[in-house]
């Protein structure tokens, strides 16, 4: 976080964490246990490293092992350099470097708060926003219901069985704590969505490797573009009914290659294996005024059959067309 140069043994009790400690030794404890407890000190404060500039007081063959044991011990980096070097031109430049990075991290941050509260504002679907997300982190990307059905994804050329395979079951093993978490075991970085105490989904990172700062701040992002898309979007259509929707449509359209609508029903949580599908057709009467105000994908009735769908654990697909 930054450089501090430090020669007064107690240097600790003024740092906050994640200063980089520069000291010549001059004044450390001349001690075994007193330079093992300086060192001890520096870690419990949460410094990021010790540099020891030899000259003035060590010589590389004269530094002294307490220092190196402790440090070795508690995995707590010793940098010695074997030439004086003025402080001021290595803090000067390390610290500069901090503050460019620092800058560069808000100007991203600020990028992304941009982009993705146009979309919401806009109208962006949840589909765009999904497909921004995993655009910016190069990593899949699953928007998920509160019971893990799948209601959008972007596998970001990531082969999609891999990403979808039996998707409920991994979904349900990976529980972090927090309403953004990173879980370990599964190595998914999750992200609660929802707005005023309602909760309706979660955003969801496929990634190997511990998540970067910036993977982080994507994520809150479009966890918060998605939940004032809802929010915004009024009578107009929920996102688990546009994915029935999409699906009833492929079916009836014929646009998309058959395996991709099995993969994304089975994501959806309607079995495919061993069952047939029942065709039904509803038809609500209304009149023409009734008809022109409100679209298809508005339909009430259309959300009364989900949801009757949803409490009797009958597993199905319905769309207003």
């Amino acid at each position: 976080r930054w450089v501090h140069v430090g020669e007064i043994c107690e240097i600790a009790e003024y740092l906050t964490g994640g200063e980089l400690v520069l000291t010549t030794g001059v004044a450390l404890p001349a001690d075994r246990p007193g330079l093992s407890r300086y060192v001890a000190a520096l870690d419990d404060a949460g410094a990021s490293g010790l540099v020891v500039g030899l000259g003035h007081r060590f010589t590389d063959a004269e530094l002294p092992g307490s220092l190196r044991s402790t440090s070795d011990k508690r995995q707590f980096p010793l940098v010695v350099l074997g030439r004086d070097t003025p402080f001021v031109r290595f803090t000067a430049a390390v610290n500069r470097h901090i503050v460019h990075a620092q800058v560069e991290e808000l100007q991203a941050s600020e990028a992304m708060h941009r982009t993705f509260a146009e979309m919401a504002l806009e109208g962006a679907s949840a589909e765009e926003i999904i497909r921004q997300t995993a655009r910016m982190i190069r990593r899949p990307v699953v928007l998920e219901s509160l019971t893990h059905r799948v209601l959008e994804f972007d596998t970001a050329t990531v082969d999609a069985d891999l990403v979808l395979g039996d998707w409920e079951r991994r979904s349900r093993m990976a529980q972090p704590a927090g309403r953004i978490a990173f879980d370990e075991v599964n190595k998914w970085l999750i992200a609660t969505v929802g707005a005023r105490g309602h909760d309706w989904g979660r955003l969801i990172v496929l990634t190997d490797v511990t998540p970067a700062p910036a993977d982080l701040m994507v994520l809150e992002r479009a966890a918060s573009a998605l939940a004032l898309q809802r929010l915004t979007a009024g009578e107009s259509e929920p996102v688990e009914m546009r994915t029935h929707r999409g699906i009833v449509d492929d079916l009836l359209t014929h646009a998309h290659p058959i395996e991709e609508v099995a993969r994304r029903t089975r994501a959806l949580g309607v079995p495919l294996r061993g069952r047939r599908f029942l065709g039904v057709a509803v038809r609500q009467p209304r009149d023409e005024g009734m008809r022109a105000q409100r679209p298809p994908q508005a339909s009430p009735l259309a959300a009364t059959v989900l949801q009757a769908l949803t409490t009797t654990g009958v597993p199905g697909l319905v769309g207003a067309v």
